[in-house]
């Protein structure tokens, strides 16, 4: 695309900057610059390098020329598509290459199109501006000659050849590329006016591309709409590259038309990926902002180069996606001095796509979101995994950026079947909100006439409050794509205004409105009704307490999916036991679900302590119903129990249940060395049965068995004995929760040292992915279990060379564990052994040194030596010294040297 500014401009504005005190200058040049972002792009491009230089002499020497010191030319008017420049200024050859025309300059280099002489084709070579020619300048240019030699993607411009040509003014560094002949990624979809779905599609195609420039170890650095051109099939193919094809399956009918394909350009502030995962540039310091401000991550804008790694790509690419979808940008920096413009970038939120499209509302909004988050760690991990999502969409498959419960799952299964599901929204709402009905029907066959009467008077109520809010929104054929949370919205709207009269029936139908957004995933309009539902419900008689209980029980449900919501949520669950124990008493089932809600609340939380009272306090008054086993080793602490439950001695009965979990554990190893190896889970789970028949303390079994395979892998007992134990543990907790168990979670995370002590990458990365998506969805946000997952990832993502993907995890989990205050946990010292790989790999022996002695101390005392963890440090230590020269030392961390001393 040609510029609309022109040298002359660049020069004057610059020059006038110059002359100015360094505070005066952005003012001058968000004046002088008005509302074009690449002209001020470019101008700030030569005050940045006058300033690497010491003087503008060099910057202004460069701007007598559009092109620089190169050797006149003849007259060429160049081909389409080349910008017209007089012939006096352009070089006729430069190496191997016939120039034919300009095709754009930036701060440092000019890009020509040129012919080549051998193979015969059209190239876009890119050419270092000699006034820019310094150590620092010429750094730059080999370094992005070089990145780009690495990438071979057919969504990336390809490097043909990076060399020094000999010219009049000295010897001139020069690379040849890939000619891409296209407008911009925006301009392309305005242009052909792409839907929605084809913009996705051609989104996703980028984000694969700029994955497959981080597993090389580069990061761009600045990706923006103008480094992303578009080219059609022919184009391509002509250009010797293959069309990119999907990472997973989209619909023919989504790509863009044409076969349209995305080329990633410019990569000229790249960085390189070190050998210990961080990036490194050549001479970027502290304070020194790379970048295009508006598609900038808080990050970059911070001036940390330390701070930087793939996920500030993730960023560019969710404000790409912005752009793309909404065609305006997530934050509003337009006569913002650059001052202010970072700091909206650093601390405000993006204004909500929906504000702006109302079709991006749901999952579109939620992955833009996701990638835009301002903590990294909040947003997606790889530009594959947003990739992933959009493709999920385009699917309308579940995404991950938001918690795929069973409602939600639904839902977007309806999406892909409307025509089995077609007519269904009608009778769903009925279903819903017909629950009230029946509830009160039930009560009428059971209550004494006169409380029979007014309930049956509330249920006409309801039905008529209903049957208005049908007709308001019209259910008959006139209109059949209604949705349910039209409905509710209609509902909720004439709830607030005080229709119907009466508090008690409202009171029901906010009960019930709250329990359909449930079901549909809509947590916080769940919560707000709820919390209307309980306001109402705090009015009723004493007796009626146990209806403001059920309230507050729905209301801590809804708010303890939220994780900014948990500690009300369990204030409220423990205001809804309170009212039941004292209505009910202490084992009636209603007050032991309570109990039951508030244990899992404190475990989202991470309050481990509390949790663990919680449990025993669930676990006591059933204890003593639960028959001893006929296995001997179990008879003695089942009886136990019994007295201990007798006795209320929580601090014994906690004893007791650990106990408990070892003797299960030692029963089902003694099993399999007597040879019974077919018959050893099923033995377990005899032992377990009991409690199998006892909902409340259900959650104990896979536990038990998570407990018993751990005690198992640290007595060093290989894959085929603890697999099956595993296996069971995650059945279990699937057929008890589905996918929202905390244990098969656990349980499919153990499964994954299976995996990666068989030597099966594939299996435990799968596995330890697996897991971390589970505990997402039942935990905290920074709970020690997600970050535990995530350093085992790292280490399979290691052991396959991915040096950038595995340095994500580390960082990420250990910023969890001190997020969640958790610096104790084992798995703290398996992310800092695999980031003390890092250190080996850069050389730096003594520092890794000191990481991987700490992390082996720690491991020793828990898990073990035995344990899979403990023993891949001790591996590292022993390949440490090997690499340091020296042999003694590493001798004394052979596996055999150590267990032979234990």
């Amino acid at each position: 695309m040609t510029p609309s500014w022109s040298h002359a401009q660049i020069k004057r504005i610059f020059l006038g900057a110059c002359a100015l005190p360094t505070e005066q200058r952005e003012t001058f040049l968000l004046r002088e610059c008005g509302q074009d972002k690449s002209l001020l792009y470019e101008v700030r491009s030569f005050l940045e390098h006058d300033q690497v230089l010491g003087d503008s002499s060099g910057a202004s020497e460069l701007l007598e020329t559009p092109s620089g010191p190169l050797a006149p030319a003849a007259a060429s008017p160049g081909p389409p598509g080349s910008r017209r420049t007089p012939s006096a200024l352009l070089p006729s050859r430069i190496g191997s290459y016939r120039i034919l025309g300009l095709l754009g300059e930036g701060g440092m280099a000019t890009v020509y199109r040129a012919e080549q002489d051998k193979p015969r084709r059209s190239v876009a070579l890119k050419v270092l501006k000699l006034s820019f020619a310094s150590p620092v300048g010429l750094s730059r240019f080999e370094l992005e000659a070089e990145l780009l030699g690495r990438l071979r993607h057919p969504c990336i411009a390809q490097v043909y050849e990076a060399a020094t040509a000999p010219t009049p003014a000295g010897p001139q560094p020069y690379f040849a590329m890939e000619l891409v002949d296209g407008p911009s990624l925006t301009d392309f979809a305005r242009e052909r006016h792409l839907t929605t779905r084809e913009r996705v599609a051609l989104l996703a195609m980028v984000c694969d591309a700029v994955h497959h420039a981080h597993q090389q170890g580069v990061i761009h650095r600045d990706l923006k709409p103008s480094n992303i051109l578009v080219v059609e099939a022919a184009e391509a193919e002509q250009a010797g590259t293959a069309l990119a094809a999907p990472q997973s399956h989209v619909p023919s009918s989504v790509l863009p038309r044409a076969a349209a394909q995305p080329k990633v350009l410019d990569f000229g502030v790249a960085r390189a990926v070190s050998a210990n995962g961080q990036a490194a540039s050549v001479h970027t310091s502290a304070g020194q902002i790379i970048g295009t401000v508006p598609y900038m991550s808080p990050e970059q804008v911070a001036g940390d180069p330390a701070e930087l790694d793939i996920r500030s790509d993730v960023h560019a690419l969710g404000v790409i996606g912005y752009e793309l979808l909404t065609g305006r940008m997530p934050y509003e920096l337009d006569g913002l001095s650059l001052t202010e413009a970072l700091d909206v970038i650093r601390q405000r939120p993006p204004i909500l796509p929906r504000r702006i499209v109302p079709g991006l509302r749901g999952d579109l909004e939620m992955i833009l979101l996701k990638a835009l988050e301002k903590p990294k760690a909040r947003r997606y991990a790889a530009a594959s995994e947003l990739a992933a999502d959009l493709r999920r969409h385009l699917n309308s498959e579940p995404v991950s950026a938001r918690p795929p419960r069973v409602t939600y799952l639904a839902a977007r299964f309806a999406q892909r079947h409307k025509a089995l599901v077609a007519g269904l929204a009608a009778t769903l709402l009925a279903l819903l909100l017909g629950g009230v009905l029946t509830n009160w029907q039930a009560r009428v066959a059971l209550q004494e006439r006169d409380r029979a009467v007014r309930e049956s008077e509330k249920a006409h109520e309801v039905q008529r409050f209903l049957e208005r809010i049908f007709r308001a929104v019209d259910l008959d054929r006139k209109n059949p794509d209604i949705r349910v949370r039209d409905v509710l919205a209609a509902a909720l709207e004439e709830l607030r205004h005080g229709s119907p009269a009466d508090p008690d029936v409202r009171a029901a139908l906010f009960q019930a409105i709250g329990r359909a957004y449930l079901d549909l995933g809509l947590d916080a309009d769940a919560r707000e009704a709820f919390e209307q539902a309980v306001e109402l419900r705090r009015g009723l008689p004493a007796d009626r307490s146990l209806e403001l209980a059920d309230s507050l029980l729905h209301l801590a449900l809804a708010a303890g999916l939220e994780p900014g919501q948990r500690a009300r949520a369990v204030a409220w669950c423990e205001e809804a036991l309170a009212i039941r124990t004292a209505r009910l008493g202490e084992t009636h089932a209603l007050v032991v679900s309570a109990r039951r809600y508030r244990a899992q609340l404190l475990w989202m939380q991470g309050d481990h302590a509390r949790t663990w009272s919680a449990i025993v306090d669930l676990a006591a008054p059933l204890l003593t119903e639960i028959e001893p086993a006929d296995y001997p080793p179990l008879r003695e602490p089942l009886e136990r129990a019994r007295e201990l439950a007798l006795q209320s001695d929580r601090e014994s009965l906690g004893t007791f249940l650990w106990s408990y979990r070892v003797q299960v554990s030692q029963a089902l190893r003694r099993a399999w060395t007597e040879g019974r190896q077919e018959a050893a889970v099923e033995l377990v789970l005899a032992h377990c049965a009991p409690l199998l028949d006892r909902a409340p303390v259900r959650p104990m079994v896979p536990l038990m068995l998570c407990t018993a395979a751990g005690w198992l892998q640290g007595e060093g007992d290989g894959p085929d004995v603890i697999e099956p134990v595993l296996r069971a543990a995650e059945r279990i907790g699937r057929d008890m929760y589905g996918e929202e168990s905390f244990w098969a979670a656990d349980a499919r995370a153990r499964l994954g040292h299976v995996a990666f002590e068989r030597g099966d990458l594939d299996g435990a990365e799968q596995q330890w992915r697996g897991a971390i998506e589970m505990f997402r969805r039942v935990a905290a946000e920074d709970h020690p279990a997600i970050a535990t997952a995530q350093a085992y990832l790292g280490d399979v993502l290691v052991a396959r060379g991915d040096w950038p993907a595995a340095e994500v995890q580390y960082r990420d989990a250990l910023a969890r564990f001190e997020r969640a205050e958790a610096l104790a946990e084992a798995g703290v010292a398996v992310a800092r052994s695999g980031l003390a790989d890092a250190l080996v790999s850069a050389g730096q022996f003594a520092d890794a040194e000191a990481v991987l002695l700490e992390c082996f101390e720690r491991l020793r005392k828990t898990p073990g030596l035995r344990h899979p963890a403990t023993k891949r440090t001790m591996a590292r230590l022993e390949r440490l010294y090997r690499l340091w020269g020296k042999p003694d030392q590493a001798d004394l961390y052979q596996d055999t040297a150590l267990m032979e001393g234990e």
